[in-house]
């Protein structure tokens, strides 16, 4: 009989999770990082295409030739550069064939890399190509100033790459000689440190080490140029203090030579090292042949490191004591010579050594008054800026003082804007129109120069409304705008509404200088996104009439937009614009259908040469066959010796994507751009010869047309950069006017930017606040109390001046902008020790009036809204002259209308329903008839 056991089977275990071993780990990361590349450089290859097709339909292919060969020339030298310094070990040092590709794949992405980060910097390493000297030397080391602002650049990133490649190089050559060296046999007894100084201490790997400390100190070496840019004092950017100083290069114990010895320290350094591990290296190899106690022991390596760190840093020492001790104590007198470099560099860098000084005596007193006559017939008072052509908002940054005033706005950034909210709600028509801003130009009528605001009517698309939230009907339908509408700068209509100079829709002009044959808005400030034209079976929404709307079909024959005429175009067009899918697949586009980009003037512009910088306030103007946008752009440099950094920009600009202010210490304005409202075509016209712009001609033929070939229709329209002078009329004249080295460190006749009350009065209170007031145009008559000029009638641009504390008015700065006399800088400077009201005071005396104070007082208490308009600051027969318009807007229906004209003369404040009316007041006195008074009084009663 058998006797069944119950024996249990063997328990199967879970097989546990062993950790990867490096090579598998190293081999993922390796392709995961190759996948991310490939995607990124993918998506830059497609932005690349896009580029080309841009600037090809534009007719500027040459442009993107000369970049795409710089850039792939950059990216090549990088990417074969870290192939050759980390790879090449690899096989130096005997690794295994797998490890060998594993080092050659790392190797290819750090090349790329590098290589995209260096072919960033093409504009860099274009500039020597080219470069036109300035004819002037730096007065330290006598370089021509073309060295600093086109050479010294790419030289400085070249070496910084040569600087990453090797220490790459030196990391690989380590990280291969210990993984080769991993089974050798080595001397028992051996210190470890040692032992592993002389298993990485390859040919190689001294090589490199040797590299990395000879341009290390070859940097450091360059920076003794950076001594004729650095800033002096703390508050440097805003303009006050750069470069070299007595210190910085007199004598031994100087700036300059502290730099010297720190890039022979390096260099010291560096030997000393590269000795020791090569010593390493034959103590491992060699064993007995060297003394390892000696040569390896903490005196030995005290002797590598301590003789060159010391000396930099003793010498450095003996610099800032003497600094202390001898240069400080002798301040202004020592440093004069130098702060004089300063001036004159700072002056001549920003164009302010070009102004025009002219002393101003206003009359005062009982000195007689011209006649009503002569200010009525003044083209100054004819176009007196009551319609602003300008939106002032607060910057992006806003000031604690106006933080209450914004909240008290429930949240709006915008400071002073009649002009634009009466065009939104006069002027839009439509609800899929907009304005995205005001601006001023200047046309002839009747044979005279007439000022105006003007406002193009677009399809903005950064909001979405629900007849444009589908892509084909923002993409396909409602693609343009319509018409430039303009409105009389002076004028008002009985009711307080503007006079239009041009408007409706369609557009219709009352002056032949407004007329335009094509009013279409295809290119605008509001333009955010891609709109395609010539869609299969869709025309495109034109204008509204009676019986419904009216279609258009972009014309064939108009070279415009880029046709998207085969399946690469779809999908390079369809990924840079966001909308892949409905790009690839719509049966909307054939081949003859064409897509716009990049349809923001600035960003248009920016395609095609980012090199320069422009005003971020472009404006349109009517040219007869279309509307055509004006770019103000300048050259500029960072590097220009001795003068003073800024920043360009405006932080106030909430109308475009936020842009990075650039720093620059030399500016022109060279460059006009203009750009067709329908087509896109862009025309850059070179303004001056000067050594920057005449550096990128000579890089980019072709690409600059001369001034001379602008048409004279537009040349009509050229304006001043904005930007440019408030740069050197906010920043570098308040200070550098000061010509005198002495008188510029004393800060004795600081100047400062004049004041004015502006925006609405909030509450019953008649609570006003304070800006500065900006720049501001106007029709200025050349001569008399003015500077001269060819052209006797001058369109300008102006801002005004008090002394650093009191409000007194010091000076009135203007640049005309009017045939060959464009750009003639003036300062009208009144006597230091006379009194004349400013714009700040002539407020406060607008707010003392008890006539005045009244009116604004009783449209408080009938629930009115107030608003104070610009105080414009007006020279007419030898008067200097403050106006300010007056609006008021009902709170249920917030249109602003024009009320109130009040003319400031001699101090006294008059007001009219008109400026004429005003300046009849002022003349021959009289105020607002009693009967109008009255009709308020029993309204309020």
């Amino acid at each position: 009989m058998s006797v069944q056991t119950d024996i249990p089977a063997r328990p199967q275990f879970a097989k546990l999770p062993k950790v990867p071993t490096a090579a598998w780990m190293w081999t993922r990361v390796l392709i995961v990082a190759s996948l991310a590349l490939a995607l990124f450089l993918l998506d830059r290859f497609s932005g690349l295409l896009l580029n080309y097709w841009l600037l090809d339909s534009l007719g500027y292919a040459e442009v993107f030739w000369t970049n795409f060969y710089m850039q792939t020339a950059l990216f090549a030298g990088g990417l074969i550069a870290m192939i050759l310094a980390v790879a090449t070990p690899a096989w130096l040092h005997g690794l295994p064939q797998a490890d060998r590709l594993k080092t050659l794949w790392f190797a290819a992405i750090g090349g790329s890399l590098l290589g995209y980060v260096l072919n960033l910097q093409f504009y860099e390493f274009l500039g020597p190509i080219s470069a036109v000297p300035f004819g002037e030397v730096d007065p330290i080391f006598g370089n021509d100033i073309s060295f600093y602002v086109f050479d010294l650049p790419p030289i400085v990133t070249a070496l910084f790459a040569v600087l990453f490649v090797a220490i790459a190089g030196l990391f690989a050559s380590i990280w291969t000689a210990l993984a080769g060296s991993r089974d050798a046999g080595w001397p028992e007894g051996m210190n470890g440190f040692v032992r592993w100084l002389g298993r990485v201490g390859t040919p190689y790997s001294c090589l490199m080490l040797l590299l990395t400390g000879l341009t290390a100190a070859t940097l450091i070496w360059l920076r003794r140029y950076g001594l004729l840019t650095m800033p002096n004092f703390e508050d440097s950017t805003e303009g006050t203090g750069a470069g070299a100083e007595y210190v910085d290069i007199v004598g031994f114990f100087s700036t300059k030579n502290a730099i010297y010895v720190e890039a022979l320290a390096i260099l010291a350094l560096t030997v000393g090292l590269t000795l020791t591990i090569w010593k390493a290296r034959k103590a491992l190899r060699q064993p007995g042949s060297i003394d390892l106690q000696r040569a390896f022991g903490p005196l030995a390596f005290a002797l590598v490191l301590l003789p060159g760190i010391t000396t930099d840093l003793a010498f450095r020492s003996v610099v800032a004591l003497r600094d202390q001790i001898f240069v400080k104590p002798n301040e202004p007198v020592i440093q004069l010579p130098y702060l004089q470099r300063h001036i004159d560099a700072t002056n001549k860098a920003f164009g302010t050594d070009r102004i025009i000084e002219k002393t101003l005596v206003p009359p005062m007193g009982d000195a007689p008054l011209p006649p009503l006559e002569a200010f009525l017939d003044s083209p100054t008072i004819k176009n007196a800026p009551l319609w602003s052509g300008s939106v002032s908002r607060y910057s992006r940054r806003v000031a604690p003082q106006y933080v209450q005033r914004i909240l008290q706005a429930e949240g709006d950034m915008t400071v002073y804007s009649p002009t634009l909210q009466i065009l939104e709600a006069q002027e839009t028509l439509r609800p899929y129109y907009g304005f995205m801003d005001v601006d001023t130009i200047i046309s002839e009528v009747n044979g005279e120069m007439t000022m105006m605001a003007s406002a193009v009517r677009e399809l903005p698309q950064d909001i979405m409304r629900p007849w444009i939230v589908a892509w084909n009907q923002r993409s396909f339908l409602f693609t343009h705008g319509h018409g430039l509408i303009t409105m009389l700068a002076s004028q008002r209509t009985p009711t307080g509404d503007p006079v239009y100079g041009s408007s409706g829709v369609p557009v219709s002009a009352r002056f032949d200088a407004l007329a335009v044959d094509n009013p279409a808005i295809y290119y605008g400030e509001g333009a955010v996104n891609a709109a395609f034209s010539n869609a299969v079976g869709l025309a495109e929404h034109d204008v509204a009439t009676e019986q419904g709307r009216s279609e258009v079909q972009f014309p064939q024959d108009v070279a415009a937009g880029i046709r998207v005429d085969n399946p690469l175009k779809r999908l390079v067009i369809g990924y840079q614009t966001g909308h892949f899918f409905q790009t690839l697949f719509s049966e909307l586009i054939g081949p003859e259908t064409r897509v716009h980009v990049f349809r923001r003037p600035i960003e248009r512009l920016e395609q095609i040469a980012p090199f320069i910088d422009v005003d971020t306030d472009p404006y349109a103007v009517p040219t007869g066959d279309g509307v055509k946008w004006m770019v103000n752009a300048v050259t500029y440099s960072d590097a220009y010796p001795y003068s003073a950094l800024t920043n360009f920009g405006d932080p106030a600009d909430l109308r475009t994507e936020w842009r990075p202010l650039q720093r620059m210490n030399y500016i022109a304005d060279s460059v006009k751009v203009v750009v067709d409202a329908m087509t896109g075509q862009v025309d850059l016209y070179q303004f001056v010869d000067e050594p920057v712009v005449q550096t990128w001609a000579a890089i980019y033929p072709g690409l600059f047309k001369p001034k001379g070939a602008m048409p004279p229709e537009i040349r009509a329209h050229v304006q001043y950069p904005q930007e440019l002078m408030s740069i050197q009329f906010n920043k570098i004249y308040p200070f550098y006017h000061q010509r005198d080295a002495l008188t510029f460190y004393s800060g004795e006749d600081l100047i400062d930017d004049a004041d004015e009350v502006v925006g609405p009065i909030l509450g019953e209170s008649g609570a006003a606040i304070t800006f500065s007031q900006g720049l501001f145009w106007w029709v200025a008559e050349a001569g008399g109390a003015m500077v001269d000029a060819e052209n006797p009638v001058q369109f300008a641009l102006s801002k005004s001046y008090t002394p650093q504390d009191p409000l007194n008015l010091r000076a009135l700065a203007t640049v005309y902008q009017t045939g060959e006399d464009y750009g003639t800088l003036s300062v009208l400077k009144l006597p230091k020790g006379m009194f004349f009201m400013g714009p700040e005071q002539a407020d406060a005396a607008i707010d003392q009036d008890s006539f005045i104070a009244q009116e604004i007082g009783l449209w408080n208490r009938l629930g009115v809204e107030v608003i104070r308009g610009r105080t414009s600051t007006l020279i007419v027969e030898g008067e200097v002259l403050y106006v300010e318009p007056i609006f008021i807007r009902s709170r249920q229906n917030p249109v602003p209308q024009l009320q109130r004209v009040i003319v400031v003369l001699r101090g006294q404040p008059h007001m009219g329903r008109t400026i004429e009316e005003a300046l009849k007041f002022a003349i021959e006195g009289g105020r607002l008839d009693m009967e109008e008074r009255q009709i308020r009084a029993s309204l309020e009663e």
